[in-house]
């Protein structure tokens, strides 16, 4: 019988700030769930997005930075590389915030997640998700989806 793929699931610095900043937080339930042994899914954390995180961190909440690191330890995430200069470039034009250029061309570097979950829907938006051909989906868009369905599965 062949084994079952875990889902990719690509997120943004937004959604992982949230979990460190609030405990009952929707995206601190997304980590949780994350960090179970039998998990719904894999998250997928762009080296940019972690730098991104740990350089607001260091400056704002060494705390914070120390529970980062933890949760990175819990959730082990798959990494992605930092994207190339032609990665960024390719995308230009299809996300509005030129911030937000190195963390969708992350998302596209392979293995592609499932989805692409963010609480930026001003930037992060079904236009874009059209675009590169990703769901995208705020965080409680994202954990309604799982547990609306059976065992916990997803499809995009």
């Amino acid at each position: 019988m062949p084994k079952l793929q875990i889902p990719l699931v690509f997120i943004d610095a937004n959604v992982i700030l949230a979990a460190l900043a609030v405990p009952l937080s929707p995206a601190r339930v997304l980590i949780s769930l994350a960090c179970l042994k039998q998990r719904p899914y894999q998250i997928v954390l762009a080296d940019y997005v972690r730098r991104e995180i740990e350089q607001n961190l260091k400056r704002q909440s060494p705390e914070l930075n120390r529970l980062f690191l933890q949760f990175l330890q819990l959730i082990r995430p798959k990494t992605v590389r930092l994207p190339t200069p032609e990665e960024v470039i390719a995308v230009r034009g299809i996300i509005r915030h030129l911030h937000d250029e190195p963390v969708l061309a992350s998302a596209l570097i392979p293995p592609r997640p499932h989805v692409i979950v963010s609480d930026n829907k001003r930037d992060f938006n079904r236009r874009v998700a059209t675009r590169v051909g990703i769901p995208i989906m705020t965080t409680p868009a994202f954990l309604d989806r799982i547990v609306s369905l059976p065992f916990g599965g997803f499809v995009p």
